[in-house]
């Protein structure tokens, strides 16, 4: 009609299309299956299946996270979805990141979310991870590995070497509550510095070699909260300085970098626990350049350069830490780096027929690296615990370079000096500097050495002359001072406590050997021959003690063992060298002398220093294997040159051989005073006392010594009846109360200890009073003691308020109790405290009611008690009605709290109308849990209530009674009315309606179920709807067409 057909539509399509939507979202609503997740917030998560898990690492870039927002898949965050707390991290897992050989791997900044680094493989950066400006991540079961710093790069000419980068496993900067756990990191490699450029003409000097990158495990600084812990550091290897630049002078060469297990700067609450470090090494100082020829005539040869300083390596070390923990680490194989050698001095210049000038001086070689197992400097409140530090080693000094021939000319010139060997590095096991209130207990230190000085250059010889006087021989020059070794090294502290400290097989550095002198130069007819060079001296070995502090007060050294200390030999003294010969008619030069040798280092089992005040030494064993070094042998003379002349020269003089080393036990400097020593043993004899006021026994015993040759008559106790007078020093200290030697196999007191049991430290590691059967006087005899591991010195060994009486026998509350251990049971509840409490101190729960004695005292319950214990308290916090359409429907609104001491399961809710006698919620199908302090909040919808009149709806919580609630509140005062809170009432005015119809919002099954209904019956509808209008066009536009039947004919029709 129009010009135009309308389409058809096709009914039976949309049909289908809105029966597929409808289901669609009924599954949405009512299915709560596939992977949904609920966070903390109780916020649903959908989790997607094959990016969750890997069962292998996987290759990727380097990942960056600069922010909270920054938590991407593609940032290498496996579910971005999470809460981000400590219950529910983000997880970074399961990745292999090359890094290409610089920058990080993965680097995390300015957050405060919880994030977990695991299952990763970091390697070929140069550092591992960065964590800047951010809390709560913790790194697990990673390996760090292939970390290298950047090398330097070589100097132009007249330009230095630049310097190593360093190589970093992990770096927390400025962070809060981050760990390492369960890891491996290394190999490390710090960089290694440019070599020095060379003086571009031979006035210009050369240029310093660059320093060496440090190769650190964990680099902790600016961070509060810090966990370390069941991880592997293994070579980590410092880089080495750079060389030196030949010049005019030479160019010095670079420092070494160090090696640390774990640098800790300026953080507190840091907690090193059970790791173990295999191998660190610092890196070797570069070597000095070599001084040019002298540039001109008249000129010195160059200078030879200083040789570098060798790197150090250390274990773990912290700086102004407080709070801090190391316990359970063993440090093994930490060798700090040798010290670079001199370089060679340059030739004089040659200026014929002229005077000329010396040879240059050759370069000092540098310090050996210092090593130390645990080093710590402002630390306070920190303990270290059961460390294990072994092979340790200190760096040797460089050696030092020789001096060159002077210049050929009339007057030859003499020949350079040598310069002076590196001093060897020093070693610690443990070094305090600066700290108090520290605990250093339990601790062994074994098999370490300090490094050996290095050998004293070689004097350069004099040149022979072409027309007259030959140039004299430089000297040698002395060796290097050996290093010193300290066990345990306290310096400028207080307030440290040490106890049962394990030092063993120490050993301090030798002294280098002097440099040989120069030979003296011929001389030409009628010229003087020159002299020979002196040889230079030996140096002194490095000292070595067990045990040493510098400045200390109010520390106590306590129980610990002190043997095998051996200190360092002195360095030979080197060989004079001989005179030049005499031309005609001229004196020939004199022989060199040689050089002293140097004196052996001192061995001590404990010295100290500087101004110590109101420190106490006690229970200490002070054992003879200590050793002082052997001085060093004398350098041989030179001799005259040959052909005499007037006056008639000289041989030159040997040198004389260094004195051996002192060997000592204790020894007390001038400034120390007020001291305690007692109940120590003695087996070395040579102790001193050059202090003030310092007392040699307390009120009940001096120290066994092991030569006292007194009795004990009356009373028989195990005292010397004359003091001790032995003691060497200033001081005239005495001893008034030695202990005796006794027999060893006797049992003077009865008490069924041998006498060698009592006064050393035997089998239960204390000593006891061997005339004396109950040592302490607690009631408890000493074999008793030992055989209940007490202290036989201590009323209260474990220091839990009970006596070692009470807990050794059924005292007032009928228990015997672990006389070692505050806590018997180990509920938590200290045996003192369960004494108190009338609770038994080896059950855990006394009353047997399924409540530890812990809880039911926490919580103000009976612990003794089977019907008294932590109960839920189910409380209806808000109910209300109101109406929400007319025709009633009504919202009704309540919320539940348990304000009890234990959580609530199973918890029903009813809710009735009263006026209508029906019941309108009712959840016993499904109830809830309600922890301690919890609260839920219901909404349910009534509607249809027909009725014209005030409604009254009361709630009940439990109407079953079936939850024990508790009689009692939190402090434990009664609650007699504790059932009436768990019912509440309220009433709404309401108008007719239909019928009573009841759904609980939020239930996704009904929600779902009606939705799905109610598509049927849509659908249903629009069905019969689209049949009925095809049949009605059908009869009506096109008439309906029958097929024929086709009738079978009878038979004769």
């Amino acid at each position: 009609m129009y010009g135009w057909r309308r389409k058809k539509m096709n009914l039976g399509k949309y049909c289908k299309k809105f029966i597929l939507i409808a289901c669609l979202c009924c599954v949405l609503v009512s299915w709560n299956g596939f992977n949904l997740g609920q966070n903390q917030n109780g916020e649903g998560r959908l989790e997607i299946p094959g990016v969750i898990s890997r069962s292998a690492p996987q290759p990727r870039i380097p990942i960056v996270i600069e922010d909270n927002t920054d938590f991407l898949f593609e940032n290498g965050v496996h579910d971005p979805f999470v809460a981000g707390t400590e219950e529910d991290p983000f997880i970074i897992s399961n990745w292999v990141i090359d890094a290409g050989g610089s920058g990080r791997c993965i680097e995390i900044r300015n957050t405060h979310l919880f994030v977990e680094i695991r299952d990763c493989m970091l390697v070929n950066a140069n550092t591992g991870i960065l964590v800047e400006n951010a809390s709560n991540v913790g790194v697990i079961n990673c390996t760090i590995a292939d970390i290298n710093g950047t090398s330097g790069s070589q100097g132009m000419p007249d330009t230095p070497g630049t310097n190593g980068g360093a190589g970093t496993g992990i770096h927390f900067h400025n962070c809060t509550n981050v760990s390492l756990k369960e890891s491996n990191v290394g190999p490390i490699t710090g960089g290694s510095g440019g070599d020095g450029g060379n003086g571009s003409t031979g006035s210009f000097p050369g240029r310093a070699g660059g320093k060496g990158g440090n190769a650190t495990g964990v680099l902790v600084n600016d961070t509060r909260g810090c966990h370390v812990q069941d991880t592997i550091f293994t070579d980590l290897h410092a880089g080495e300085g750079g060389l030196g630049g030949d010049g005019y002078d030479a160019g010095p060469g670079g420092d070494a970098g160090n090696a640390t297990g774990i640098l800790t700067i300026n953080s507190m609450d840091v907690f090193v626990l059970d790791n173990l470090f295999l191998l660190a090494s610092g890196g070797s100082g570069g070597g000095g350049g070599n001084g040019y020829v002298g540039p001109t005539h008249p000129s010195r040869g160059g200078h030879g350069g200083a040789g570098g300083m060798g790197g150090s390596s250390i274990g773990i070390e912290l700086e102004m830490v407080d709070q801090g923990i190391t316990s359970g680490n063993t440090l093994m194989n930490l060798f700090s780096g040798h010290g670079g050698a001199g370089g060679v001095g340059g030739i004089g210049a040659t200026h014929m027929g002229w005077t000329a000038l010396e040879g240059g001086n050759g370069g000092p070689g540098g310090t050996g690296g210092f090593t130390s197992g645990i080093f710590a400097k402002n630390v306070n409140g920190t303990v270290f615990q059961d460390d294990i530090m072994e092979n340790i080693t200190g760096g040797n000094g460089g050696t030092g370079g020789s001096g060159n021939t002077g210049g050929e000319g009339g007057n030859s010139g003499d020949g350079g000096n040598g310069a002076s060997g590196g001093n060897g590095g020093v070693a610690r096991g443990i070094s305090l500097h600066q700290s108090s209130l520290v605990d250093c207990i339990n601790q062994s230190v074994g098999h370490a050495r300090a490094g050996n000085g290095g050998n004293g250059g070689n004097g350069g010889n004099g040149e022979d002359s072409n027309a007259n006087n030959g140039g004299s021989g430089g000297a040698g020059s002395i060796g290097g001072i050996g290093g010193s070794l300290l066990g345990l090294h306290i310096h400028d502290s207080n307030h440290v406590h040490v106890d049962a400290l394990l030092l063993h097989a120490l050993s301090s550095g030798n002294g280098g050997n002097g440099g040989d002198g120069g030979l003296g130069g011929h001389a030409a007819s009628g010229g003087t021959g020159g002299d020979g060079g002196n040889g230079g001296d030996g140096s002194p070995g490095g000292m070595v003690a067990a045990m040493s502090f510098n400045t200390a007060s109010n520390c106590v050294f306590n129980a610990s063992s002190m043997t095998g200390i051996i200190a360092g030999d002195g360095g030979n003294g080197g060989d004079g060298a001989n005179g030049g010969a005499r031309g005609a008619g001229v004196v020939a030069g004199d022989g060199g002398n040689g050089g002293n040798g140097g004196d052996g280092g001192d061995g001590m089992s404990f010295f100290t220093q500087g101004t110590s005040v109101s420190n106490n030494f006690t229970r200490n064993e002070f054992y003879s294997t200590v050793s002082g070094g052997t001085g060093g042998i004398g350098g041989s003379h030179g001799i005259a040159g040959t052909g005499g002349g007037s006056p008639t020269p000289v041989d030159g003089i040997d040198g004389m051989a260094g004195n051996p080393g002192e060997e000592g036990g204790l020894y007390l400097s001038p400034s120390t005073s007020t001291s305690t020593i007692s109940l120590n043993l003695f087996y070395i004899l040579n102790n001193t006392d050059d202090g003030i006021s310092n007392n040699w026994n307390d009120t009940g015993a001096g120290n066994y010594w092991d030569d006292y040759v007194g009795n004990d008559f009356a009373p028989h106790d195990g005292i010397g009846d004359t003091p001790y007078d032995t003691i060497g020093g200033t001081s005239n200290s005495v001893d008034f109360l030695p202990i005796v030697r006794l027999p060893l196999n006797a049992d003077f007191d009865g008490d069924g200890l041998l006498n060698g049991e009592e006064y050393s430290l035997g089998m239960d590691g204390f000593y006891s009073n061997p005339c004396n059967n109950d040592s302490d006087g607690d009631g408890v005899a000493d074999n008793h003691e030992w055989g209940n591991g007490t202290n036989p010195w201590s009323v209260d060994t474990d220091g839990d308020g009970l006596d070692d009486l009470e807990e050794a026998t059924p005292g007032a509350d009928g228990y015997q109790t672990n006389g070692c251990a505050q806590d018997s049971d180990g509920d938590g509840v200290a045996d003192n405290h369960e004494w108190g409490n009338g609770t038994n101190p080896w059950s855990v729960d006394t009353d047997g009611d399924g409540f530890t004695d812990m809880q039911e005292i926490s919580t103000c319950t009976s612990p003794v008690s089977i019907w008294s214990h932590p109960m839920p308290n189910l409380r209806v916090v808000n109910f209300s009605v109101s109406e929400i359409r007319v025709g009633h429907a009504y919202t009704i609104l309540f919320t539940i709290k348990n304000d009890g001491i234990h959580a609530a399961t199973a918890v029903r809710v009813e809710i009735s109308c009263q006026s209508l006698g029906i019941t309108v919620f009712d959840n016993s199908l499904s109830p809830f849990s309600l922890g301690v302090d919890e609260s839920k909040t219901f909404a349910i919808s009534a509607d249809g209530i027909d009725t014209s009149e005030m409604l009254l709806f009361m709630l009940k919580v439990d109407p079953l009674n079936e939850i024990n609630e508790t009689i009692s509140n939190k402090d434990g005062t009664s609650k007699p009315d504790h059932e009436n809170d768990n019912i509440a009432y309220t009433s709404v005015f309401s108008v007719p309606a239909g019928d009573v119809g009841m759904f609980a919002l939020g239930d996704a099954i009904v929600v779902g179920a009606l939705l799905v209904a109610v598509a049927i019956v849509i659908a249903t509808l629009v069905a019969l709807l689209s049949r009925k209008q095809s049949n009605r066009k059908t009869s009506t536009a096109i008439p309906r067409q029958h097929d024929p039947v086709k009738k079978k004919k009878l038979p004769g029709s």
